[in-house]
């Protein structure tokens, strides 16, 4: 079964990889920066060590931030492969 899950994730990436630059980017993006928004927001590290929450407007920035700062990672890691720069 693990050989299958593989398979599969490598077919998923191959498809990604297939789609146009911006879709790749938005994709890529909405998937990897889902779980840090979902991180920001929720704050298990404070809640563990019983630190003050923070307020609403915090988490919003912080929110966007994330969403902003693995778009910029992505957007540069994916034009340094399609240029060659990097190989795979």
């Amino acid at each position: 079964m693990h050989a299958g899950l593989w398979a599969d994730c490598r077919l998923a990436d191959a498809n990604v990889k297939q789609a146009p630059f911006l879709v790749t980017l938005l994709v890529k993006g909405v998937t990897y920066g889902s779980p840090i928004a979902f991180v920001n927001i929720v704050e298990p590290g404070t809640r563990l060590l019983r630190v003050p929450l923070g307020s609403g407007s915090v988490q919003l920035v912080s929110v966007v931030f994330s969403f902003g700062a693995t778009w910029a990672v992505l957007f540069m890691l994916l034009v340094s492969q399609s240029s060659g720069i990097t190989r795979q």
